[in-house]
């Protein structure tokens, strides 16, 4: 009895990693809203990362406790947000390229992790599509992250979907003059 048990978990095992092998090593997603502003605007507050608190879905409900922007400002690479979580987590997000007002790369550091990560401004209708999207490559050998990345969309998705309706509300309210008041 013990034996079959042991075999079952075994192929079960198996399984699994072979299952892992075929999952893809890259994942990409995104998500998108139009918002009816100029795309320089848009581009402005993206790029700006002592804007990103401002919109973004994550911050002090997160348990981001702290937070500051080192580097260039505004419209520049190197701009780079630094922050610290509660359990001691740690994050950088920074701006790697840019192709005004179409697109900015950035990279994020979570801890041990660096993700690419993407903003793309696409006119559509009378506004713009933002786009808002992240990248990430596994090791060839790295089974349980190509799990992970099958369900990361759905885990990160909805803080996406926030993020933009957010930054269409930010916007619309006058952007960094409407902060504070």
């Amino acid at each position: 009895m013990l034996r079959k048990v042991f075999l079952s978990l075994l192929g079960l095992l198996l399984v699994l990693v072979v299952i892992g092998f075929l999952l893809p090593r890259q994942v990409t997603f995104e998500r998108s809203l139009v918002i009816d502003q100029p795309a320089a605007a848009i581009f402005d507050v993206l790029v700006d990362m002592d804007q990103f608190m401002a919109w973004s879905p994550w911050g002090e409900a997160q348990g981001i406790e702290n937070w500051w922007v080192e580097g260039q400002r505004g419209d520049a690479t190197g701009g780079t947000l630094v922050w610290q979580g509660q359990g001691g987590q740690q994050g950088r997000l920074w701006v790697v390229s840019t192709d005004r007002p179409r697109r900015i790369d950035l990279q994020m550091e979570l801890d041990d992790n660096v993700v690419d990560t993407f903003y793309r401004i696409e006119p559509e209708g009378f506004g713009q599509r933002v786009s808002w999207g992240m990248s990430l490559e596994f090791g060839m050998f790295d089974l349980t992250g190509r799990y992970v990345g099958q369900i990361l969309p759905r885990m990160i998705g909805g803080s996406y979907d926030q993020g933009l309706a957010n930054l269409a509300e930010y916007l619309a309210a006058g952007g960094p003059e409407s902060v504070g008041e």
